[in-house]
This record gives structure tokens, C-alpha cells and sequence, in this order.
């Protein structure tokens, strides 16, 4: 770790000859005390062996950089290259010659240093508190939107809680309010599968299927769990709340495999209906109309290459169509079926429901 150093050191300034001071010739043997101050970036002793005067200015130095000079040293360099002080007869030098001024960078270098420290503080602490800031606001936020929600929201509706030191979270439903008390249901923990950021069907229709877990909570006890809402320590905080229409979506995974087109639901029970293609090349694709879906099932569309005609790239577009109960739904699909180094596959793949 580099130590820290800070303290006084001084620097060659000027040269002066010795016959400018009558006081110090023939009586330079009587100067025999050594300079013993710290240099700071030349050497005392030097290949200069002349005698002479040499001019000194001693600065207050943090990590060897001149912050401030402090005060201006003689001393008298001799034939064997050393320095020696001429503390004791520094006024009558300054008589004879004019002291030289300091540079100017040493006026500016305090206020450089000292605004590089206040910048460098107040970006630290600067970007400190414009995250907490944000984050502060982004938590406002959050609350009053879910204070919001809860408010609007009629009976039933979801709220997703997630757990203190727990990655999952619990999907609770919300059945009824009375005088100011809800009536809660949850599943038993075995079977409490619930991920945030999920709107899991499966997990929604359990709460029709399992015999439920139900609770009293006042209005006031709930709205302290929406994040933010209460400086006491909860082990449960409001994430989420989700009407039953949110849940109750429709949740389709589209994928080309080597065989054809995978369609997976992972939401609510879904029909698919038909498809139309719309390919240059038509009569490749086969797919079972009016099937039903069932959450976690897939169906898979075969696409045929008997009649294809030999050619590098055979373009794809189809639209699927299913039935949710409440409307009908549309994705469109479209691809290209490629040779790639022997191996045929499915490319530059788009899968859109059409809004």
C-alpha cells in the first residue's frame, strides 16, 4: 500500500556567483555547517563542484507534488559539490540580491487541488445520493401505484406477496371485503409454486382446484404490506396486483423445430382453430384444426418437403388463429427453410401476434 507523505522539501531555484557577496569571499571555510533540508526533485549534491550561491525555494508538498511555497533558502554550494547553509547570513544576501518571485503555478495549484478534491467529493456523493434519490422516487412511485390498484380493485382479485429472504413469492386471492376486512385465500406451502414475474395459470386455476388456506386482514394491515408504506420491518411486501382477467390470459410459446412449428400453451386453455398460408409454395404445412389446448400442451404444425421445389430458400408465412372463449387471437409466422452446410433448418424466424 503506498504511504501517504506530506511535508517540506525544497527546490533549485537560481545560481548566483560568489563574487556578488564581498561578505563571503576568503570566508567561505566558516559556512561549514551541512544543508540538511529534504530535496524535493534534483539532488543536493551535484556534478556542479563551483563555488557559488544557490538560491532555494521550500514548498509544502503532498506526495512529492508543490502544493504552496513556504519561505526561500540560501545556502553555498562548495568545490566538493555540497551544500552548506547560509541561514546565518541570509539578510545580508537578500540585500545584495533580489529574492526571486515564486511561480505562478504555485498560486494556482492549492485552488486546483482543492476544486479536484471538491469535484471528486461531489461526484462521489453526488452519485451517491442521485441513486438513492431514484431509487426513493422509483419506490413513490410503486406505492401509489399500488395504492391505486387496491383501491380500484373489486373482489376477486390477486396480489402477489414476496417473502423476506425468499426468491419465490405467494399468488393470494383476494374473495371478498366486508366492513373494511378482506377475506383472503392461499394455497398450502407445498404446493405454493407461484414465480414473480410470471402470470402462472397453472397456479391461478389451483386456487379453484385445492382446498384453501383463508384468512381476516383489516384494510389497513394490507395497505401497510404495499412496499414503502410502513417503516416497520414486513416479512411480506405487496409486489404485485393482478385482476382475475390478467391472470386469466392466454399464454402461447411459437417455435420452429426441424419437423415444423411447435405451439405451446402455458396459459389458459386456448382452441386453436385453423391456420391460413399465405407461403409462395403452398400445400407443405399440416396442422389439426380445432384443437383444444389445454394449459402445459403443445401441438405440433408437420411441414412437408416432398414437393419442394429444388432450390436454396423456401419462404414461409403463415397466420394461426385460436379461440380464448371471449375472442378469437392471430399470430402471424413467418420464416425461410434453408440448406446450411447439409443441415436444413428454419432461419430469420418472426413470430407476431397480430394486434
Amino acid at each position: 500500500m503506498t504511504r501517504l507523505r506530506i511535508g517540506y522539501r525544497s527546490i533549485f531555484n537560481k545560481k548566483y556567483e560568489i563574487e556578488l557577496f564581498d561578505f563571503l569571499i576568503g570566508n567561505t571555510d566558516q559556512f561549514n555547517i551541512p544543508y540538511n533540508g529534504l530535496d524535493l526533485w534534483n539532488s543536493k549534491e551535484s556534478e556542479t563542484k563551483v563555488l557559488q550561491v544557490e538560491e532555494r525555494i521550500e514548498y509544502f508538498h503532498f506526495m512529492y507534488i508543490p502544493v504552496f511555497p513556504v519561505t526561500h533558502v540560501w545556502t553555498l554550494r562548495k568545490e566538493d559539490g555540497k551544500l552548506y547553509s547560509l541561514e546565518s547570513v541570509k539578510y545580508k544576501i537578500e540585500s545584495r540580491v533580489k529574492k526571486s518571485r515564486y511561480p505562478i503555478y504555485t498560486f494556482m495549484l492549492p485552488l486546483l487541488v482543492l476544486l479536484s478534491i471538491s469535484i471528486y467529493i461531489l461526484s462521489v456523493y453526488g452519485k451517491k445520493h442521485l441513486r438513492a434519490y431514484r431509487q426513493d422516487k422509483k419506490k413513490q412511485i410503486t406505492k401509489e401505484l399500488l395504492l391505486s390498484k387496491l383501491d380500484s380493485a373489486e373482489p376477486p382479485f390477486y396480489i402477489v406477496l414476496a417473502k423476506d429472504g425468499l426468491s419465490k413469492n405467494t399468488l393470494q386471492r383476494v374473495d371478498s371485503m366486508v366492513d373494511q376486512t378482506y377475506f383472503i385465500s392461499k394455497l398450502p406451502l407445498k404446493i405454493d409454486t407461484f414465480e414473480y414475474g410470471t402470470l402462472d395459470y397453472t397456479y391461478y386455476s389451483a386456487l379453484e382446484k385445492y382446498r384453501l388456506i383463508q384468512t381476516q386482514v383489516s384494510k389497513d394491515s394490507l395497505y401497510s404490506l404495499v412496499y414503502g408504506n410502513s417503516y416497520l420491518h414486513l416479512d411480506n411486501e405487496i409486489k404485485k396486483v393482478l385482476s382475475a382477467k390478467e391472470l386469466e390470459t392466454p399464454k402461447l410459446e411459437i417455435s420452429f423445430n426441424d419437423q415444423g412449428l411447435e405451439i405451446k400453451n402455458l396459459g389458459k386453455p386456448i382452441t386453436f382453430i385453423n391456420f391460413t398460408d399465405n407461403s409462395p409454395e403452398k400445400g407443405l404445412w399440416k396442422f389439426e384444426p380445432n384443437l383444444y389446448l389445454d394449459t402445459n400442451k403443445s401441438i405440433l404444425g408437420m411441414y412437408s418437403q416432398k414437393n419442394v421445389k429444388a432450390k436454396n430458400n423456401e419462404e414461409i408465412r403463415l397466420t394461426l388463429t385460436f379461440d380464448d372463449g371471449e375472442e378469437f387471437i392471430e399470430y402471424e409466422v413467418s420464416g425461410t427453410y434453408t440448406d446450411i452446410g447439409g443441415r436444413k433448418s428454419f432461419v430469420e424466424n418472426q413470430i407476431n401476434r397480430v394486434e
